[in-house]
C-alpha cells in the first residue's frame, strides 16, 4: 500500500437522557497503510439535481488491508505518501465499507 491515512473515531458517549453527545473525534489509527484514489466523477444528467441546481458529487475510494478496524462511523483526516508528503488534508467520512477477498474497499465523501 502506497499511502498512509489518519483514521479518527468519535469517542463521545451518551448524555444523561441517552441522546448522543457532542462529537469528540480522537485518533483511532495514526498511520493506516492504504491506497487512496478518485475513481470517477459521479453526475446525474449534467450534475445531480439539488433543487434547481446541478451539483457534481466527488467520491473517493480507499483500499485497506482485510481485518482493519474501520467502520462507517469513522473519518479519514489526511492522506500522506510513504515518505510523509501530504497528498490531501481533507476530512472525509467513511460512507461504505465493502469486504473483498483480499482487502476492504471504503467509499469516502469529503466533508466541507
Amino acid at each position: 500500500m502506497t499511502h498512509r491515512a489518519a483514521v479518527y473515531r468519535d469517542s463521545a458517549s451518551a448524555d444523561a437522557w441517552g441522546q448522543p453527545g457532542a462529537p469528540s473525534w480522537a485518533v483511532h489509527i495514526a498511520q493506516q497503510p492504504c491506497y487512496w484514489y478518485q475513481p470517477h466523477l459521479r453526475s446525474v444528467g449534467s450534475g445531480e439535481q439539488q433543487g434547481r441546481r446541478n451539483a457534481n458529487i466527488y467520491s473517493y475510494q480507499l483500499m485497506v488491508h482485510l481485518g482493519t478496524d474501520i467502520t462507517e462511523r469513522d473519518q479519514i483526516r489526511g492522506i500522506d505518501d510513504r515518505q510523509g508528503t501530504s497528498i490531501t488534508d481533507a476530512t472525509m467520512n467513511v460512507i461504505q465499507v465493502v469486504r473483498h477477498k483480499t482487502h476492504l474497499l471504503l467509499t469516502l465523501e469529503e466533508v466541507s
